[in-house]
């Protein structure tokens, strides 16, 4: 498999999130439309800038949400890569179309039980 390419990122203090908070624990972090509570298997794209020749060009990859992290953010294990790599607000990063399908699927049937309940 291939390696990652290293990147520098200050130090901070892990902290797991424990069942039960991580609605507070992940609003540390934008999490861009998506639930908490769905987090886990979503599919993301981040780009890192790296360098080709003489120039920093962003580069695209795709992966998968493996854990939640309240101060490191997400832990995302790259499409090809062994290693695993932090994603938080200080990079560019977007949820792939069916992370967000997920996210508006989940807040239809939420909706709809809302309403059933009400009913």
């Amino acid at each position: 498999s291939a390696e990652f390419p290293a990147r520098t990122r200050p130090d901070r203090p892990n902290r797991p999130i424990k069942a039960g908070d991580e609605e507070q624990e992940a609003a540390c972090m934008d999490l861009r439309g998506l639930s908490p509570r769905r987090l886990l298997g979503s599919r993301l794209q981040v780009s890192y800038m790296e360098r080709q020749g003489k120039k920093l060009v962003a580069v695209p990859y795709k992966g998968s949400v493996v854990s939640v992290d309240a101060r490191k953010g997400l832990r995302v294990k790259l499409d090809g890569y062994v290693r695993r790599e932090w994603v938080t607000d200080e990079d560019e990063w977007s949820w792939l179309t069916e992370a967000k399908a997920s996210a508006k699927a989940a807040k239809a049937e939420a909706s709809a039980n809302a309403k059933a309940e009400a009913a």
